[in-house]
């Protein structure tokens, strides 16, 4: 519901036409598009790296979802030039 109102009532988009941004695709092919499932890259990290803490990040869900992992009175740093854009 949130999708529509953003890209098809605010902004005015057209699920059937094919944009630039997302690789010359339709809008709606690309938002019927199935999650990607991290579950054996996790699993394999799990039993190499001492993992403290996860999240699923989705769009804005970043500054949402890291604080979710933390213990009371802990923070946490992101070097946000660690990452290519």
């Amino acid at each position: 519901s949130l999708i529509r109102k953003v890209l098809l009532k605010d902004a005015k988009l057209d699920l059937h036409k094919e944009y630039e941004e997302i690789g010359n695709q339709k809008l709606g092919d690309v938002l019927l598009t199935p999650t990607k499932i991290y579950v054996k890259a996790i699993k394999y990290l799990l039993g190499k790296v001492d993992i403290k803490g996860m999240s699923h990040i989705t769009g804005g869900g970043f500054y949402e979802n890291v604080p979710r992992m933390l213990k009371e009175g802990q923070g946490v740093t992101i070097d946000t030039t660690a990452y290519p854009r």
